[in-house]
C-alpha cells in the first residue's frame, strides 16, 4: 500500500511539474490590448493626409515577463508615421506576467471610420499573407484598431 500511495504522489508531482512549464497564452490578457489602444495614437499629419494601412508588431515576451525584440513589419509600405507611433509605443510596453512568455504577432490596423459607423476588417493582402506564413512560430494575435474618424458632411439646400 505505501508504494502504491508513494507511486501516485510521484505521478502528481510530475503532472504538476510538467503543467508549469505550459506558458499561458497572452490572448487571455485584456491588459496588453488596453494599454496598446490606450497609447497609440493616429498621427495627425496621416489624418490629413487620409493615410490609412495595416501593419505587424511582433512581440517576444521572455521568461521575466518583460517585451524582448519588439519589432514592426510593414508589409504593404503604409505610412512611415504609423510605424514610428507603434514602435514608440512598444518600447514602453509594462513587463507582463512571466506565463505569457512566446513568441507574439500583432496585427494594427489604422483606419478611417465615419461616426457611427463600424470598423469592417479588410481581407490581409498578398504581401500579408505572405508574412504571417514566413511567421508561424508567432502566436497570430486579435487585430486591433486605431480609428480617426471622419465626419461626413451632409449637403441640405434650403428653399
Amino acid at each position: 500500500m505505501k508504494k502504491i500511495l508513494t507511486g501516485l504522489l510521484s505521478l502528481v508531482v510530475a503532472c504538476h511539474a510538467l503543467g508549469q512549464g505550459v506558458p499561458a497564452p497572452i490572448t487571455s490578457n485584456p491588459g496588453l490590448t488596453t494599454y496598446l489602444l490606450k497609447n497609440i495614437r493616429f498621427p495627425p499629419a496621416a489624418q490629413r493626409r487620409k493615410s490609412e494601412g495595416r501593419l505587424y508588431l511582433y512581440l517576444d515576451v521572455d521568461r521575466q515577463g518583460k517585451i524582448a525584440n519588439a519589432d514592426v513589419k510593414n508589409p504593404n509600405g503604409i505610412d512611415t508615421l504609423f510605424v514610428d507611433e507603434v514602435v514608440k509605443v512598444s518600447r514602453t510596453i509594462p513587463t507582463q506576467d512571466a506565463s505569457y512568455g512566446g513568441h507574439y504577432v500583432l496585427p494594427v490596423a489604422f483606419a478611417h471610420v465615419e461616426r457611427r459607423q463600424e470598423y469592417v476588417a479588410k481581407a490581409p493582402t498578398d504581401l500579408e499573407t505572405s508574412l504571417l506564413k514566413r511567421s508561424q512560430k508567432r502566436t497570430l494575435l486579435g487585430e486591433i484598431v486605431v480609428e480617426s474618424y471622419v465626419v461626413s458632411c451632409i449637403k441640405t439646400s434650403v428653399y
